[in-house]
C-alpha cells in the first residue's frame, strides 16, 4: 500500500472516530462538509485542544466555536437568564467534552495493538492560539492533517485534526492496520 493511500486511510478514519463519538452527543442535524470556507470570522473565536501521544504518533484534535454556536448544537435546555459568562462556561464545558470523547476514541484505536499512549486533559483556548497546535514537522517526521466543518443553518463548528509521525514502522505495522488499513485488515474502525 502506498504512503498517500496509507495518509488517506488514517485520515479518514479519524474523520469517523471523531464524527462517532461526538456525533451523538450533537442534538441537532447538521450536516458535515469536507469542504468549506469560513463566512463568519466571528463564529471561530473560542477552540479546544485534546492530545495523544506515543513514541510512534501524536495526534491532536481542535475544535474552534463560537458560544452561540456550541450553545445551538449542544441543545441545551434553561439557558434562559444565564449571563454571558454562564454560557461562555457552559459552550466550553461541552466542546471540551466532546474533545475528550473523540480523543478517547483515538486513544483506543491506537492502544488496540499494544501501543501505549497518553492522553491529555482537554484545552480551552482562543482560536487566535491555533497556530501553536497547527503541523510544525520535527527532524524526519510527517504530518497528517484534516479538516471539516459542521454546519447547520447559521451555526458551525470547525475539526481539525493532525497526526504527526515520528516511527514510520509502526505506522506502517500497527497504527494503517488499526485504523483500518493494510493487508491484514478488518474491515475498518470498530468501537466498543
Amino acid at each position: 500500500m502506498s504512503e498517500d493511500s496509507n495518509e488517506q486511510i488514517i485520515r479518514d478514519n479519524m474523520k469517523k472516530i471523531v464524527m462517532s463519538r461526538i456525533g451523538g452527543e450533537i442534538e441537532v442535524e447538521y450536516e458535515e462538509l469536507a469542504e468549506f470556507s469560513v463566512t463568519k470570522p466571528e463564529s471561530q473565536r473560542l477552540m479546544s485542544v485534546i492530545f495523544i501521544q506515543n513514541n510512534a504518533v501524536t495526534f491532536n484534535l481542535q475544535i474552534s466555536y463560537s458560544v452561540e454556536d456550541a450553545i445551538y448544537f449542544s441543545n441545551f435546555q434553561g439557558i434562559e437568564g444565564k449571563s454571558d459568562e454562564e454560557l461562555k462556561l457552559m459552550a466550553k464545558d461541552f466542546i471540551n467534552e466532546l474533545c475528550n470523547m473523540a480523543g478517547g476514541g483515538i486513544k483506543h484505536i491506537i492502544e488496540e495493538d499494544g501501543l501505549d499512549a497518553l492522553i491529555s486533559l482537554p484545552i480551552a483556548t482562543r482560536t487566535e492560539d491555533a497556530n501553536l497546535f497547527k503541523a510544525h514537522p520535527k527532524g524526519n517526521s510527517h504530518i497528517i492533517t484534516d479538516q471539516w466543518m459542521l454546519e447547520s443553518g447559521d451555526h458551525s463548528i470547525l475539526c481539525y485534526t493532525k497526526m504527526e509521525v515520528f516511527d514510520e514502522d509502526s505506522l506502517i505495522e500497527k497504527i494503517v492496520p488499526a485504523f483500518g488499513g493494510g493487508e491484514d485488515a478488518g474491515g475498518g474502525v470498530f468501537f466498543l
